[in-house]
């Protein structure tokens, strides 16, 4: 959920969301027992409902709660609605800064995938590193960050297994030619330390 709205009725501005307690940023994950995988899946319930109370399953950060919500006939559009925005999907250009040959792990360092709304670590259902042309890059200064503008090419590098607030991580599928890679530590440097 990106936004808690009003919505107009006969009897004037409602929320029905925001009445029963949803926020910003939790996560539908089913409506009266069905999963909802897509924006389309919610609108259809909601839409379909003919104005009978739902129950929603919402993962809030970690934890797992139950809403009763009843929606309301909007004067707008003629259909029934709850009073919330959300997105299903999320797509951005980044760089490939990891690539460790041994275990075939990819990873993009410096932070996770964040709704570009809330600022929130995105929870993924699936996702895939794919690669992409870069049109222009504008220069990070302090206090704020540098720019990539880019198309996606969508030649799959491999699937999402991890986003964190540190990156994002694949297991490379297929090979990756590169013009030159650094090595970053040996495993003769390995030293045991006691503290």
């Amino acid at each position: 959920i990106t936004e808690i709205s009003e919505v107009a009725t006969e009897n004037g501005s409602e929320n029905p969301a925001q009445k029963a307690g949803l926020k910003q940023g939790d996560y539908i994950v089913s409506v009266d027992g069905i999963k909802v995988y897509t924006n389309e899946d919610l609108v259809s319930i909601v839409e379909n409902s003919g104005g009978k109370r739902l129950k929603f399953e919402i993962m809030r950060e970690e934890t797992k709660i139950y809403i009763n919500i009843t929606p309301v006939k909007s004067t707008d559009t003629n259909n029934y609605k709850i009073g919330i925005w959300v997105k299903d999907s999320s797509a951005g250009v980044g760089t490939l800064t990891f690539y460790s040959p041994s275990n075939n792990v990819l990873c993009g360092l410096g932070h996770g995938i964040c709704d570009n709304d809330t600022g929130d670590l995105l929870k993924l259902n699936s996702g895939e590193i794919v690669t992409a042309e870069i049109l222009s890059i504008e220069k990070g200064q302090v206090g704020s960050p540098g720019k990539l503008t880019g198309k996606l090419n969508y030649k799959t590098l491999g699937d999402i297994n991890l986003n964190c607030e540190i990156g994002v991580y694949s297991l490379l599928k297929g090979n990756l030619k590169f013009e030159k890679l650094t090595e970053i530590k040996r495993q003769e440097d390995d030293k045991e330390f006691c503290i």
